[in-house]
């Protein structure tokens, strides 16, 4: 079974993982990308982790829209199928 597709539901798994960002003995490179990320992630049955991920480093680079190739990223805000 794929981790999109465990028992734990979307937004346990993204309420849990933010502890762990704020942990002080590990570090993230980008937090708040991240955090950002787990909020579209936990919010919508139909997104996948490194979609979300994938689009808000892209916002926080001003490098939107973000040209894709992939369907499901595509249909994110902030996103254009190529």
């Amino acid at each position: 079974m794929s981790a999109e597709g465990s028992s734990l539901g979307r937004s346990f798994r993204a309420t849990t993982a933010k502890p762990t960002l704020d942990h002080e003995q590990i570090v993230v490179q980008d937090v708040h990308i991240v955090k950002l990320a787990l909020e579209k992630f936990g919010s919508h049955p139909e997104r996948v982790f490194s979609d979300c991920l994938i689009l808000e480093a892209a916002c926080a680079a001003g490098r939107v829209p973000l040209a894709t190739f992939d369907r499901r990223l595509a249909k994110l805000n902030g996103s254009q199928k190529l």
